[in-house]
Protein backbone atom coordinates (compact mmCIF):
# COMPACT_ATOMS: atom_id res chain seq x y z
CA UNK A 1 0.00 0.00 0.00
CA UNK A 2 2.84 2.40 0.87
CA UNK A 3 4.56 1.53 -2.41
CA UNK A 4 1.42 2.49 -4.32
CA UNK A 5 1.27 5.90 -2.67
CA UNK A 6 4.97 6.55 -3.27
CA UNK A 7 4.69 5.66 -6.94
CA UNK A 8 1.45 7.64 -7.27
CA UNK A 9 2.86 10.81 -5.70
CA UNK A 10 6.19 10.62 -7.55
CA UNK A 11 4.32 10.03 -10.81
CA UNK A 12 1.97 12.92 -10.12
CA UNK A 13 4.88 15.24 -9.40
CA UNK A 14 6.66 14.06 -12.55
CA UNK A 15 3.60 14.64 -14.73
CA UNK A 16 3.09 18.08 -13.20
CA UNK A 17 6.67 19.06 -13.98
CA UNK A 18 6.29 17.74 -17.55
CA UNK A 19 3.12 19.80 -18.12
CA UNK A 20 4.76 22.93 -16.70
CA UNK A 21 7.80 22.36 -18.92
CA UNK A 22 5.64 22.02 -22.04
CA UNK A 23 3.71 25.17 -21.13
CA UNK A 24 6.91 27.17 -20.64
CA UNK A 25 8.30 25.89 -23.95
CA UNK A 26 5.17 27.03 -25.79
CA UNK A 27 5.29 30.46 -24.13
CA UNK A 28 8.96 30.84 -24.99
CA UNK A 29 8.29 29.83 -28.60
CA UNK A 30 5.54 32.46 -28.90
CA UNK A 31 7.84 35.16 -27.50
CA UNK A 32 10.73 34.21 -29.78
CA UNK A 33 8.42 34.42 -32.82
CA UNK A 34 7.49 37.98 -31.85
CA UNK A 35 11.15 38.91 -31.42
CA UNK A 36 12.04 37.55 -34.85
CA UNK A 37 9.33 39.67 -36.47
CA UNK A 38 10.57 42.75 -34.63
CA UNK A 39 14.16 42.10 -35.72
CA UNK A 40 13.09 41.72 -39.36
CA UNK A 41 11.14 44.99 -39.15
CA UNK A 42 14.17 46.80 -37.71
CA UNK A 43 16.42 45.37 -40.42
CA UNK A 44 14.04 46.71 -43.08
CA UNK A 45 14.10 50.14 -41.43
CA UNK A 46 17.92 50.14 -41.39
CA UNK A 47 18.04 49.25 -45.09
CA UNK A 48 15.53 52.00 -45.85
CA UNK A 49 17.60 54.55 -43.90
CA UNK A 50 20.78 53.54 -45.74
CA UNK A 51 19.02 53.90 -49.09
CA UNK A 52 17.64 57.31 -48.18
CA UNK A 53 21.11 58.49 -47.08
CA UNK A 54 22.62 57.29 -50.36
CA UNK A 55 19.94 59.04 -52.41
CA UNK A 56 20.62 62.33 -50.57
CA UNK A 57 24.33 62.17 -51.42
Amino acid sequence: MIDFFLVFFIGTIGMTLAVIGCFLAVVRRIRSTGEEERIQRLEKEVVALKESEQSEV
